[in-house]
């Protein structure tokens, strides 16, 4: 016990991209065809760093102290320049802004383990296929697990929640794991990997209106994410000239996004129709 309190601690904040929802009909709405999960790993330290940080851009727009602390900084709100962010509409201020969000992606020592899915292919391809947020969640949890072994660290895990059924849902889940160990589609997870590991056999929940520095830095990155790996399956094209792109330059040469970090579950089309599409999924 004494040799796990000298062990660093982590916490893996998770937001998601698109929606798990698969009963949407099959169009080109960005939001209908891809889901992901973007999971942001960082230490105690790097944490009190990352709300400093936060804290300083949000006195970039809202200058009431009293109000900063109430702030969530949401990717789509800026974007719009609404709410606490319209200050953006002025491009002097909007210039600041980007350029201390910038900075931060710079300063701020964390590693991002992204996972992400076409869903359209994933339900064309199998009968009984995996629900895209249970699928995604152990592939990101895999990796953790790995990250946390090779800094013989400890950690715990923080999620945006989506709903009292939902988060209800993922808790015992998660619990479920903890105890057996068995993944999506009965893959496995040894239950010693995971005692070794992390802090805590329970999912913590957020909401926005909690102003989770780690949850908001995963709400930034989750579509630049997204968008680069797209890109590098040339499902997009992730233009150089645009915000993200400059997000994503700095992730990646700062190696904040590791190639194993990133799983993108996509099944070409010609292929799988050389498959039984009758397979159950295995994964």
């Amino acid at each position: 016990m004494e040799e796990d309190n000298k062990k660093t601690k982590y916490r893996l904040y998770i937001d998601e991209v698109g929606s798990p929802d698969t009963s949407r009909k099959a169009n080109d709405r960005f939001e209908n065809v891809y889901f992901g999960l973007c999971g942001i790993v960082i230490s105690e330290t790097e944490q009190e760093k990352l709300r400093n940080h936060f804290y300083e851009l949000k006195n970039i727009v809202v200058k009431d102290k009293d109000l900063i602390q109430t702030v969530s900084i949401h990717r789509k709100e800026i974007l719009d320049k609404r709410s606490h962010f319209s200050a953006l509409q002025d491009t002097e201020i909007e210039n600041i802004f980007n350029q201390k969000l910038l900075a931060i992606f710079k300063d701020v020592d964390f590693e991002i383990i992204f996972c992400a899915i076409d869903k359209h292919d994933h339900n064309a391809t199998y009968n009984n296929p995996a629900h895209p947020y249970n699928y995604m969640f152990d592939i990101m949890l895999e990796k953790y697990v790995i990250f946390l072994e090779e800094k013989n660290a400890k950690g715990d895990i923080m999620i945006e929640g989506r709903g009292k059924k939902e988060n209800t849902i993922m808790y015992t889940r998660m619990s479920n794991l903890s105890e057996h160990g068995i993944l999506t589609a009965g893959r496995q997870l040894k239950v010693e990997r995971l005692k070794n590991t992390l802090t805590s056999k329970h999912i913590k929940f957020v909401e926005k209106k909690d102003c989770v520095a780690g949850v908001e830095l995963a709400d930034l990155l989750a579509m630049p994410c997204l968008f680069h790996v797209l890109s590098g399956k040339k499902l997009k094209d992730f233009k150089k000239e645009t915000f993200n792109y400059k997000i994503m330059d700095i992730i990646l040469c700062q190696e904040k996004l590791k190639t194993r970090n990133t799983k993108f579950i996509y099944y070409d089309t010609v292929k799988r129709k050389e498959e039984n599409k009758n397979t159950p999924l295995r994964r």
